[in-house]
């Protein structure tokens, strides 16, 4: 969680870490910890890590991780080393007899998603086929062990694992996000933590809600996908806010928001998939900081349906430009006032 000053600016023309040609066709994700370690998730292809502070820059597949990876979060708390695995076959549930390695597992959470439905980010996700449960497994890195925490009903778009040690999933297809304390190995279920169940525009449900993000007050922000929004949880309460909106800000409309991540100072930064670009709030309202030229495109300033960003800890933007099949970094171009939160 970056802290930066007032109107920080980031270069416009972004640098390409990952091409991702030869994925065409595939969904992205990724995950930047506080060592710049980027882990990225192809679907149906697996979970790859590089350092983006070495070059050169390679892609290094773990390939003791199952492939059909969708999310991943990286831990902070260096005890729980937890790496979450849904073990389940189309309809069938197995157990995972693969040894992951330590180290891989270190300080990250997987987990599968995209059994019974197709991956989409278009206005009208496909409805699942089947609803299948799924497991989510920690990984205890000192015991060497998978152990089963939480089941959900399907596959989660995105992860959180706030200080409290609770993990966020939301359920884009069920227009839910639920949580469950990965302190209870006793009870596997998850609790609603935001929607109904059931698609809706009030203050209690969501549209196929993607990206998710918890506050150090255990708040919650959540993408809410078709509503073009972005709503606010506060902590205990299923009543939410809506914090932007189409026409709630001049020249800001929001179009299948995807992505959200706060900074220090509890700033948005949004991925604003249907638009093409990256949008910021600070001390004077939200303003557009990459990706503003109005259109989508493959030269280095512009964006085609971004899905998700993340900060390196030099407050780099990173974004995976989903319909441009790359990665790219957008440097920070302004002092960040040279403070970053932990």
């Amino acid at each position: 969680m970056p802290k930066f000053c007032p109107m920080t600016s980031w270069d416009p023309d972004a640098e390409t870490l990952v091409p991702l040609d030869e994925f065409k066709d595939r969904f992205f994700n990724i995950f930047v910890n506080t060592n710049n370690t980027m882990y990225v998730t192809i679907s149906y292809d697996g979970l790859y890590k590089m350092n983006i502070d070495k070059l050169p820059w390679e892609l290094t597949n773990i390939e003791t991780i199952p492939e059909r990876i969708v999310s991943v979060f990286a831990d902070t708390d260096n005890d729980i080393n937890v790496c979450c695995i849904d073990v389940s076959e189309n309809t069938q549930s197995s157990t995972v007899t693969t040894a992951l390695d330590k180290e891989t597992c270190k300080c990250f959470i997987c987990v599968f998603m995209c059994f019974g439905c197709k991956c989409s980010t278009t206005s009208s996700p496909q409805t699942k086929s089947e609803t299948i449960n799924k497991v989510i497994h920690k990984w205890d890195s000192i015991a060497n062990k998978l152990q089963s925490v939480a089941t959900v009903n399907e596959s989660c778009f995105s992860l959180f694992v706030d200080k409290n040690n609770t993990i966020y999933c939301s359920l884009t297809y069920s227009h839910l996000v639920m949580k469950k304390f990965l302190g209870n190995h006793n009870d596997l279920l998850s609790v609603t933590a935001a929607g109904t169940g059931t698609e809706g525009s009030d203050n209690i449900r969501l549209v196929y809600p993607f990206g998710i993000f918890v506050t150090d007050k255990f708040d919650l922000y959540v993408a809410d996908f078709g509503n073009h929004r972005i709503q606010l949880f506060k902590h205990g309460s299923r009543n939410g806010t809506t914090i932007v909106t189409n026409g709630s800000y001049e020249h800001i409309e929001l179009s299948f928001p995807t992505g959200i991540v706060l900074d220090a100072d509890g700033f948005l930064f949004i991925v604003d998939y249907g638009n093409h670009r990256i949008i910021g709030s600070g001390p004077n309202g939200f303003r557009c900081v990459v990706g503003c030229s109005g259109r989508n495109g493959s030269a280095s300033n512009l964006l085609s349906n971004p899905i998700t960003m993340n900060f390196d800890s030099f407050g780099n933007i990173i974004v995976v430009d989903q319909d441009n099949y790359r990665i790219q970094r957008f440097r920070l171009a302004t002092n960040s006032c040279g403070k970053f939160s932990s």
